[in-house]
């Protein structure tokens, strides 16, 4: 049997919840450049569907700040 492994990079950030959202988005895609990180803010209506090469970066409006995990999906 032949297995296949990719390595995909890292596909969550819990250390930057806090931190600026575009800092947030900048460490992300250094991190794992096969991503791309979308800023939405908190609470907001999302596309429902999984994908593979992107994170929602949440953030709070009021402070620009990370305010959940970043994660791939």
């Amino acid at each position: 049997m032949f297995v296949l492994y990719i390595d995909v990079g890292k596909t969550a950030w819990p250390e930057l919840v806090g931190a600026k959202v575009m800092d947030a988005k900048a460490t992300i895609e250094r991190e794992n450049p096969n991503v791309v990180a979308q800023p939405i803010p908190c609470h907001r209506y999302r596309i429902q569907d999984c994908c593979c090469n992107r994170v929602w970066l949440d953030y709070s409006e009021d402070s620009d700040t990370v305010c959940a995990v970043p994660k791939v999906g």
